[in-house]
């Protein structure tokens, strides 16, 4: 593990941009690691009001064959309203999340969960057997207002009929954005976990692009860094939190000559 070995990432700072979470295992891994946190949510993540589509989702979610929890934000959110409609969550459903933290969530409330065992994305998850052939299927997917497509456009061409449900908002501050951005100067390495964080901190200077390395969890982040001309790329073998910090500590150590 990455903390036992660190003597060259010890001290280093790291800047963290992602959306505030309760009890973050990823920070606590940094800082037990030696790391020195900078940590700026550019985004936060509001809770949508009660609205006729929830509502039916909801109370129809006895209908549906599977469902599927995008985030730890969408589990906990989705749970609350599930707890206030069914005391006993119906029997049969299958349930899949995207990520380790996101089922253990599900987990807490008793929910049998299927996850990817490494790569923590859409498509981590759509290559696992239980989804390859849905026809006559529902599928309903617990998620955030906009994001990426792939999943439920994947899921549909399996023959699945599926439905998004989206309990929050994804906000970017504007102010945080410039503050991150102005921070990047005095940072050893840059972590950041999705691709709209990625694109809200725009194209860096070339002086950050050169010297600052930047950790992503997936090769689609990796291709996006690239991309916005980042010369330091790095890719986590997954989004876990363990993962992240390993790959980090390993970067600073090799920046740092060790």
């Amino acid at each position: 593990m990455a903390a036992e070995s660190n003597e060259g990432a010890v001290g280093s700072r790291v800047l963290v941009v992602r959306a505030r979470r309760d009890a973050d295992e990823f920070l606590a891994l940094l800082q037990g690691a030696g790391l020195r946190v900078q940590y700026l949510p550019i985004m936060t993540v509001d809770a949508l009001d009660e609205s006729p589509h929830i509502k039916r989702a909801v109370i129809d979610f006895d209908l549906y064959d599977c469902a599927v929890f995008i985030s730890v934000h969408a589990a906990r959110l989705a749970l609350g309203w599930l707890d206030q409609y069914w005391p006993m969550l119906p029997s049969g459903m299958a349930y899949f999340a995207v990520g380790d933290q996101t089922a253990e969530v599900l987990r807490a409330s008793g929910c049998q969960v299927a996850t990817p065992s490494t790569e923590f994305t859409s498509e981590g998850l759509l290559a696992l057997p239980e989804l390859q052939h849905l026809e006559d299927r529902r599928a309903l997917i617990f998620c955030g207002v906009g994001g990426r497509q792939t999943l439920a456009d994947e899921l549909a061409r399996r023959g699945a009929r599926v439905d998004r449900c989206p309990l929050y908002r994804r906000n970017i501050d504007a102010a945080k954005v410039s503050l991150a951005r102005r921070q990047l100067s005095s940072t050893d390495c840059l972590v950041v976990h999705s691709g709209e964080l990625l694109q809200s901190l725009a194209v860096p200077p070339p002086s950050i692009a050169a010297s600052v390395p930047i950790v992503v969890p997936s090769q689609r982040l990796g291709e996006m860094a690239d991309a916005l001309g980042y010369c330091h790329v790095e890719i986590a073998e997954s989004a876990s939190p363990k993962a992240m910090c390993e790959t980090t500590c390993a970067v600073l150590e090799r920046t740092n000559g060790i």
